[in-house]
């Protein structure tokens, strides 16, 4: 699991174009929607999830394991291959989780991506 909070780091994680491309739209959209009074603390972070990513991590990042985290408006990216998803933890506090299509998500959390899945496009 990596975590983006400017897009000077998203630059220098090297990600395939793909993920690169969804990380630097979310990383853009949550800087302009929190302007320059942005606080990583109190606002959140974009997440990439990645094959390593456990658990444990979810646990650690907001408190519920994958299968049963609490996702907000799912929506899946035909261009990027991947699913974007939002935990909010309190009225201010979200995080921007990228998820990338890959056969390693599992089916847990999969199915938890696909019952919260917005809009038409799927996967």
């Amino acid at each position: 699991m990596k975590c983006f909070v400017t897009l000077e780091a998203v630059d220098q994680a090297r990600l395939p174009a793909n993920l690169r491309i969804a990380v630097t739209r979310s990383v853009r959209n949550m800087l302009d929607v929190h302007g320059d009074r942005y606080d990583p603390a109190n606002d959140g972070s974009v997440v990439l999830v990645e094959q390593i990513t456990t658990d444990e991590d979810a646990l650690l990042l907001f408190g519920h394991m994958w299968s049963n985290a609490p996702l907000e408006a799912v929506t899946y990216d035909r261009e990027t291959g991947t699913f974007l998803a939002v935990v909010l933890l309190n009225n201010q506090l979200a995080h921007s989780i990228i998820v990338p299509d890959m056969p390693w998500i599992s089916p847990a959390f999969r199915v938890n991506l696909l019952e919260n899945l917005c809009g038409k496009e799927r996967p």
